[in-house]
């Protein structure tokens, strides 16, 4: 039996393989992206993932304001 950390790692592994666009993932062996979650559990065996996103882009500094809203 896996641990719950195994557990979670799968599933949103799983969800990110299946469920995000082909377009923009990274070449396997060549680049690498980052990948982030937010998953619901009733119980260990009932992960579910309801957010997900991956990337490393980020705002640039035109797109940036003083007040923190982007």
């Amino acid at each position: 039996m896996q641990g719950l950390a195994e557990a979670v790692a799968a599933r949103c592994l799983e969800h990110y393989e299946a469920r995000l666009p082909r377009r923009g993932k990274p070449q396997a062996g060549r680049e690498w992206t980052l990948l982030a979650a937010v998953l619901k559990a009733e119980e260990e065996e009932e992960l579910e993932v309801v957010a997900a996103g991956s990337g490393t882009k980020c705002l640039g500094s035109q797109e940036m304001r003083r007040e923190g809203e982007a």
